[in-house]
């Protein structure tokens, strides 16, 4: 039976923020399209196995970003199928064996393609609240 990762990245994708108001969610819809880009982006610094991209998450998000196990082996499976990454079984330091995924050219193509679209996109909502012209992500007019 198929499972669309995305049904489970939706419901274990949890995303915050802090305002003047206290920590608030983001709505999923708006996050949606960037697992993609956030994991080619943790495999373009190294080599990792899947619980070892949720502990980098976490951490360099400093917790504003979490994913779940059960969320992120069906994402890392996709991005495999799409051989934008790849993946090979390594022996940890304590004899086990891990699978340790890594990024391809194809990935790193589509993470830069896919990371300026985002950018271009944040100019154009930004622009589009200051009642003006679409911006770079410096605030420059584009």
């Amino acid at each position: 039976m198929y499972r669309d990762p995305c049904v489970s990245v939706r419901a274990s994708l949890s995303l915050k923020y802090d305002s003047v108001m206290g920590e608030q969610k983001i709505d999923h819809d708006l996050y949606r399209g960037t697992l993609d880009i956030i994991i080619l982006t943790l495999l373009s610094e190294r080599r990792d196995h899947g619980y070892g991209l949720i502990e980098r998450l976490r951490a360099q998000s400093n917790g504003q970003l979490s994913i779940s196990e059960g969320a992120v082996y069906p994402l890392l499976h996709k991005l495999e199928s799409k051989k934008l990454i790849g993946s090979e079984w390594v022996l940890s330091s304590n004899n086990r064996r891990t699978k340790q995924y890594f990024i391809t050219d194809t990935g790193h193509k589509t993470m830069e393609s896919r990371a300026n679209q985002w950018e271009q996109l944040v100019g154009v909502i930004r622009g589009l609240r200051a009642g003006g012209e679409p911006t770079d992500v410096s605030g420059q007019c584009i």
